[in-house]
């Protein structure tokens, strides 16, 4: 039986029949676990129920158990709050253990009077909860109350001991008679035992009645909050008479008790944030199998670079900078870095306790197979990961900053430090780095070579030079010390000085390879005959050329039962050239198998090459289709010495076997044999192979298990439905292997990138594709990672423009093939439907498929096709859930918000208010689901022009996501931005700005270009710095801004327009008035805008400005004209009063006697003559439902010739006009509305008695936010 299934029930039995009136008591008690009393308590009887849950349902307990066991936790909390908790004042641990540790703090055994303290205190907290559940539910059970009785008796027997030595004696005297083997000592020590077998008793007792509870020390502590039965509080009320006398002992001890508890905490913090850096760490260090042989690198001692760099080393800080150990492939350079971690290790040793060494061994492992470790930000993990273990072992402190900006990336990182991009990894490395001024420390960095950098800087990714000079300037400026192992490569040789450079070749490490071979000859197994032992040292010596790999293919080749003719014969002829000997080896191994070996061993390769991480045994089984058994063997005795078998991973032997092959077409015509075209790859196969092997698992039937996807829906959803849900995320959910393909979890994290890796996919290819994004196996796959990164939406959104990008490069005939505009949306309506068909089962579930279509819906700009699936879902979840559920007020919120952009934002305004009353009267101030439903109030605010107001609801929600879920949290940055735009309408620019660039800073830093978050504040951005005249950044960032949302809107879309609108503003702004036309072009081209009136008549407006720009006065009056007279009075927008401002404008400048008389014509009916005794907010709110439209006469026009130079205006007058008086008023009020003076306005009105004719007029309209033509350039009249 499952909490979700049941919580209603339960719910409904509690109030019924546990607690003294019932359902008045939901506010307290909310679906079992929104309990009103703090995250902490509320964390207790949550983990609790989860428990049980579990419990009950491995020891087969009726539902009947479950409920009442459940009920009586409840009755635990409630009592919590509605009586004087006596043990959250006095603490009965405190009574017993404070004064006893007082007082064995005079003992000279310093660690033992602390541990008694502690191990007694644990001892009581361990088996709180037990007494609190054994009184509560076994009051009819003599044996379990006689126990309970006698523990409390033996502690307050402890407490009173302790009580009557402290009151009744001196310090002095108590401390002197409390020396070990005294009376006091032996009585107190008697009293534990006492104490301890009564625990023991009870333990006992509690195991043969099958209760049984898992609590760590840090649950323990936090349990102190629990409320007690009505027994204990009897019991416990007998101490109060001795409060006073041990006062002093309760302050030390809650003193030490805190601050143990932030220590606990602390050190708890930084084990996780370990264990989250810990995979990539480990993919970074070396095996114990592949450790040099003694004895070798001696030769590096004696160069003047390496001597030179260990001198500066120990004696100036700043006299160095990287040393770099270069070498050809297969040189021994991962080898001699491990000599050199070792002997680092060595020479580094303290001088003194204060100075510890710390060096760190990091090696890129692209080479050998595992390319998703291979990238710099990888590397800062493995640093970090070794800096946090340093300082656990140490009990040193983790700066707060440090450990909290690490905290925030495991929150937005959960796939570990690869998936961080550079620029938020590694200032944090630095930082941490930069401060350990106590400590000498080294990075060994091998295999440079292989980690994958940008051609150009990104933020994501640097460039290899990049990274150097960080290295470099790092490395001189802090007490650290830097060694690189690679290839040669040209950037590096730019960056690194020629003194701190070692170039590793034959004529010094020959040596070296000498050991390595006459180590191997003489291995035991070795099949290479005794007597030919040496010349085969002799061959290797002449031959390997420096290269460690060609002595050790050389052995492989070798070491075979061959005659002596045969051994002869290979021993001459073996080549030079590494690529030759990999030829040799593989045409030696085909001959003696079949063909099918070969193919099987090349499919291995496939896989291999561009695997994200290295692949399982299991994983190839399932490739090939056979038994893992039989692939160790097969791995053994026919992929030797390519492929070596590691902790169960397949790996390559060294990279260059993955440079092998990647040989091109070109270099296999120049081999007769063609063996090279059995093992030879390209890039763009292994992709293909990869991606059919990750679709192939994840089309597993058991990923399209509807009722598994259930349960996955039932998490997420209800984990953004309140705190209450959280820990539900924190259980375990078991991922079933599959029967064909890559692991599961290979398969849910790099289907899309290795499909979006190949640029002409086959047609077999498409069509898995295609029918993967159009079954419930993808519903499963889009669940299961939202529970993995704790419902992130950012890499389903990220894989959706990901998949975007990659269908428009495909040919056309491709493109036929596949669809991918409905990603995500066919899946989870198709969900709905066979939900909704389920006759008898869980209704909730087709509610909650629809939730997460309309949920895709909206994130990619789609609000009006998911308005009426919102209606729906709100429709059944009042009628299975109620009005006043969780979930029910959630996606009421979702739908009030819609309204918005429904232009229905008075409607939105009124229902969003009542709800977030009903969410705080009901679910607390703690709930996230009413700071949400704050920011869309705020945003009705913001279209209903009470700026200010806007302001303050916004600034709410802001406060209350950055008390819940932190500074970092998507949801606080989100609410950030749109207080950002509330201060843009109050003319604080300034400080929009700064919050809006450090919005955008901190995403970009952490989520790389191609987050579509930052475009929210991107746009703003620009708008910004285009009022204040910064050019160059308001077009780049307006640029970047409409480039990002493009990848995931279709242009015509408002959250691209406004942006198109906005840059098309700027263009004219700063004159490039060129680009302003071409842009006005395409937008008349594109035919988009007649279906939305406001940005049509933006770019009428620009268009018209352009031409009064160049001189064309008469030409833009003509289509500002047109506008006005074309448009109904109902119709008049916020945009359009602009419109007419400027053709005032335009008119009076160009002709001021007639024109002037035609502008007053344009500011009838703005306003409203009020009476002067109304307040102002009565009458605009009498005048909403004023819908007055001028009738103006359709033969009434303007003749006027536009022949540049020559024009003549006729002036009609309308038949029924406002007097002068409102007209001159409105064309002042509209212009102070223009500029943003909102308080002159409202002066000028009530000063005047006037009102707006139809305050929707001004209203702002909805947009991501809408482009605005209030401030920008006036119109030019030459």
């Amino acid at each position: 039986t499952s909490l979700v299934d049941h919580s209603c029930s339960i719910l409904q039995k509690y109030n019924s029949t546990l607690l003294r009136g019932g359902a008045r008591h939901k506010r307290y008690i909310h679906h079992l676990t929104d309990a009103d009393g703090g995250s902490v308590g509320r964390s207790i009887i949550e983990g609790a129920i989860l428990a049980r849950d579990q419990y009950l349902s491995l020891a087969h307990h009726t539902k009947k158990t479950f409920l009442w066991r459940c009920g009586c936790l409840c009755q635990f909390m409630y009592r919590h709050h509605r009586t004087v908790d006596l043990f959250s004042q006095i603490k009965v641990i405190t009574f017993v253990w404070a004064p006893a540790r007082v007082a064995l703090q005079a003992f000279d055994e310093a660690q033992r009077a602390s541990q008694e303290a502690v191990d007694g205190i644990i001892l009581i907290e361990g088996h709180l909860i037990s007494w609190i559940e054994t009184a509560a539910h076994s009051s009819g059970d003599d044996r379990i109350c006689d126990i309970v009785v006698g523990i409390l008796a033996s502690a307050i027997d402890l407490a009173f001991l302790a009580k009557e030595h402290l009151s009744l004696q001196s310090a002095g005297r108590f401390f002197s008679s409390l020396r070990p083997g005294t009376v006091p000592l032996d009585k107190f020590t008697k009293k534990k035992t006492a104490l301890q077998d009564a625990m023991s008793t009870l333990s006992t007792a509690l195991h043969d009645k099958r209760i049984k509870f898992q609590l760590d020390t840090t649950t323990r502590l936090e349990s102190i909050d629990v409320g007690l039965s009505l027994t204990e509080h009897r019991v416990v009320s007998l101490l109060h008479v001795h409060q006073s006398s041990v006062e002093q002992a309760l302050k030390m001890y809650d003193t030490w008790l805190r601050d143990w508890r932030a220590s606990s905490k602390d050190t708890a913090n930084l084990k996780d944030i370990r264990s989250w850096l810990e995979k990539d760490a480990a993919s970074f260090s070396f095996q114990d199998s592949h450790r040099p042989i003694k004895g070798t690198g001696e030769w590096l001692l004696q160069q003047p670079a390496w001597n030179n760099w260990c001198n500066s080393c120990s004696q100036d800080p700043k006299d160095n900078g990287l040393l770099w150990l270069s070498g050809k492939s297969g040189s021994g350079k991962s080898m001699l870095s491990i000599s050199v971690y070792q002997r680092l290790h060595r020479l580094l040793q303290p001088q003194s306790p204060s100075k510890d060494p710390l060096v760190i061994h990091a090696r890129f492992p692209g080479g050998v197979g595992n390319l998703e470790a291979s990238n710099p930000s990888a590397l800062c993990g493995k640093l970090l990961h070794r800096l946090l273990t340093y300082h656990l072992n140490s009990e040193r402190k983790l700066e707060v900053d440090v450990a909290d900006r690490l905290r925030s990336l495991q929150t937005e990182h959960v796939g570990g430090s690869k998936t961080c991009p550079w620029s938020a990894i590694w200032p944090i490395c630095k930082t941490a780095f930069s401060r350990l001024t106590h400590v000498r420390y080294t990075w060994i960095i091998d295999g440079l070579d292989e980690c994958h950098f940008a051609a150009q800087n990104t933020n994501g990714v640097p460039s290899l030079r990049r990274f150097l000079k960080e290295l470099r300037d790092f490395s001189i400026n802090h007490n650290c010390r830097i060694v690189i192992f690679s290839r040669r490569q040209p950037d590096i040789q730019k960056v690194i000085a020629p003194q701190f450079e070692i170039r590793i070749d034959h004529g010094l490490n020959t040596q070296d390879i000498m050991s390595f071979t006459t180590k191997r000859l003489h291995a035991d197994g070795s099949l290479i005959p005794a007597e030919q032992r040496e010349r085969v040292l002799q061959k290797v010596r002449l031959r390997a050329d420096g290269m460690f790999v060609w002595a050790k293919a050389l052995l492989q080749y070798l070491d075979e039962l061959l005659s002596p003719e045969e051994f002869q014969l290979r021993l001459g002829t073996l080549p030079s050239n590494l690529s030759d000997v990999y030829d040799e080896l593989i045409r030696v191994t085909d001959n003696k198998f079949p063909l099918e070996t070969a193919n099987s061993r090349r499919c291995i390769f496939v896989v291999m090459l561009e695997a994200r991480v290295p692949l399982d045994i299991e994983d190839v089984a399932r490739i090939l289709e056979v038994a893992s058994d039989s692939i160790e063997q097969f791995i053994t005795y026919r992929c030797q010495p390519f492929i070596e078998l590691d902790d169960g991973k397949l790996k390559f032997m060294h990279s260059s076997v993955r440079d092998y092959c990647l040989q091109s077409s070109e270099t296999l015509s120049r081999h007769v044999l063609g063996t090279r075209a059995l093992v030879s790859i390209t890039s763009f196969e292994s992709h293909s192979k990869l991606a059919e092997q990750c679709f192939l698992c994840l089309l597993d039937a058991g990923y399209g298990s509807e009722d598994k996807i259930g349960g996955l829906l039932h998490r997420n959803i209800k984990s953004t439905t309140g705190g209450s849900a959280l820990q539900v995320l924190n259980t375990q959910w078991t991922v079933q292997p599959p029967s064909k393909g890559v692991s599961f979890e290979y398969a849910q994290t790099n289907w899309a990138f290795h499909l979006t890796a190949v640029d002409d996919p086959e047609y077999g290819l498409l069509e898995l594709a295609q029918l993967f994004l159009h079954v419930s196996n993808f519903a499963y796959w889009a669940e299961y990672t939202l529970l993995e990164s704790r419902n992130d939406y950012n890499h389903i959104r990220r894989t959706n423009l990901q998949l975007k990008e990659w269908y428009r490069a495909l040919p056309t005939p491709k493109r036929n093939q596949i669809s991918v505009d409905d990603y995500l949306i066919y899946p989870y309506t198709t969900l709905s439907e066979t939900y909704k068909r389920r006759q008898g089962q869980d209704k909730l579930l087709q509610w909650l498929a629809l939730l997460q279509n309309i949920r895709f819906q909206r994130d990619i700009g789609q609000t009006l096709k998911a308005s009426p699936l919102l209606a729906q879902a709100v429709e059944g979840l009042e009628n299975d859930l109620g009005s006043e559920a969780p979930l029910t007020l959630r996606v009421r919120s979702d739908n009030a918000t819609v309204l918005l952009e429904l232009e229905a934002p008075d409607k939105a305004y009124s229902e969003l208010r009542a709800l977030a009353e009903i969410q705080e009267r009901l679910l607390g101030e703690d709930e996230p689901t009413l700071f949400r439903t704050l920011n869309s109030r705020g945003s009705a605010e913001l279209q209903l022009v009470r700026f200010n107001q806007n302001a303050k609801t916004q600034e709410t929600a802001c406060v209350g996501f950055r008390r819940l879920f932190g500074a970092q949290d998507p949801r606080y940055l989100g609410s950030r931005i749109l207080y950002a735009l509330a201060l843009v309408q109050l003319n604080q620019l300034d400080t929009a700005l700064e919050i809006l660039t450090a919005v955008f800073d901190y995403r970009r830093k952490q989520y790389g270009d191609k987050d579509l978050f930052t475009s929210m504040a991107q746009f703003p951005m620009g708008d910004i710095q285009r009022i204040q005249g910064k050019r160059e950044q308001s077009l780049k960032n307006l640029k970047e801004a409409l480039n990002l949302r493009l990848l995931a809107v279709p242009y015509d879309s408002i959250w691209a327009l406004d942006i198109r609108i906005s840059l098309l503003v700027a263009y004219r702004d700063f004159g490039m008035l060129s680009e302003a036309r071409k842009a006005v072009e395409q937008l008349e081209q594109e035919g988009t805008l007649q279906n939305n009136f406001d940005r049509h008549c933006q770019v009428v407006h620009l268009k018209a400005l352009l031409l009064a720009d160049r001189g064309y006065i008469s030409q833009a009056i003509l289509q500002l004209e047109q506008l006005f007279y074309e448009t109904e009075r109902r119709n008049f927008t916020r945009s359009f009063m602009w419109v007419i401002l400027d053709l005032a404008t335009l008119l009076r400048s160009h002709n001021p006697r007639e024109g002037g008389k035609i502008a007053e014509v344009l500011f009838d009916h703005i306003l409203v003559d009020q009476s002067p005794d109304e307040r102002l907010e009565e009458s605009q709110s009498s005048a909403q439902n004023v819908l007055k439209t001028p009738k103006i006469d359709k033969d009434l026009a303007l003749d006027t010739n536009v022949e540049e130079g020559r024009e003549r205006v006729i002036v009609f007058d309308d038949l029924d006009p406002d007097p002068p008086r409102l007209l001159q008023l409105a064309e002042r009020a509209l212009n102070l509305t223009r500029q943003h003076q909102h308080e002159a306005v409202n002066q000028l009105l009530q000063e005047e008695h006037v009102a707006w004719y139809r305050p929707q007029d001004l209203w702002v309209k909805f947009g991501g936010p809408p482009s605005d033509t209030s401030l920008m350039k006036a119109p030019i009249a030459k």
